[in-house]
């Protein structure tokens, strides 16, 4: 049933989508991401092999001396990784555009005077998701690859595999990426009414234990310094969540 003209004038939200207007509408603005991580990724893979040695170089710098290159087993395995590293500088790239359709499908629930925060949204989402990326290189994959190094006996000499390193770079720059977005969706999940500072503040000591088991499932080395050195900042991103979260509720019941 739609509402009536009157309460647009009020400045209600849109609620006349139905299920599959939702699912359409969800596919539309998926393509609209992929459309414009294609676009960037045509300009990323003309410095694949720089950005493939700038990836490997948290790798390169715990080696031994004189260990040698990284190996390639398969013949069209550097393309391979160059495509993958393209793909991943890519979404780095069009962050923005993809927060932005995240926005546009969320949208029509909003109020028309909440809908103009959206530039607000896409340069705070886009940031923090670019933080994550940089953690991820900078701290924790030093750190994981440093205990991996130290671990190896002195007879053990290292062949490391391009396209097996090369992924484990990828997905821990795209899952701290995601990681680094915790604050950023409860702030949007306050703002829209779903869950409350109360809640999240109640929810507090499980999440901090959620915090070390899903740094223990993100970095693959079993030492307790890296997955410290991953949980420590989740704890600190849920606990800006829920002191954004309070700003916010306060400012709605305003």
């Amino acid at each position: 049933m739609k509402e009536p003209p009157e309460a647009r004038d009020k400045g209600a939200p849109d609620h006349e989508m139905g299920f599959f207007d939702h699912l359409d509408e969800l596919r539309r603005r998926i393509l609209l991401m992929l459309y414009g991580i294609v676009a960037c990724m045509l300009a990323t893979f003309y410095f694949g092999r720089e950005l493939r040695e700038f990836l490997l170089k948290p790798i390169a710098d715990q080696l031994p001396k004189g260990s040698g290159a990284m190996i390639t087993i398969g013949v069209i395995d550097p393309l391979l990784v160059d495509l993958k590293v393209s793909f991943v500088a890519a979404f780095f790239l069009a962050s923005p555009w993809v927060f932005y359709q995240v926005w546009r499908f969320v949208a029509p629930g909003l109020y028309p005077s909440e809908r103009k925060l959206v530039i607000p949204f896409v340069l705070i989402a886009s940031v923090f998701f670019v933080l994550g990326g940089v953690f991820a290189y900078t701290l924790a994959l030093p750190a994981m690859f440093r205990f991996a190094v130290e671990y190896m006996s002195g007879s053990v000499t290292p062949m490391l595999d391009i396209r097996e390193n090369i992924g484990l770079v990828t997905f821990m720059l795209l899952a701290f990426g995601a990681i680094f977005e915790t604050p950023v969706i409860v702030w949007l999940l306050t703002w829209i009414g779903v869950v409350t500072p109360e809640f999240l503040a109640s929810t507090r000591r499980y999440a901090v234990f959620a915090c070390f088991v899903l740094s223990a499932l993100v970095t693959p080395t079993p030492d307790a310094v890296t997955a410290t050195i991953v949980a420590l900042p989740m704890i600190v991103l849920y606990e800006m969540g829920i002191q954004g979260s309070r700003l916010i509720h306060r400012t709605r019941r305003r």
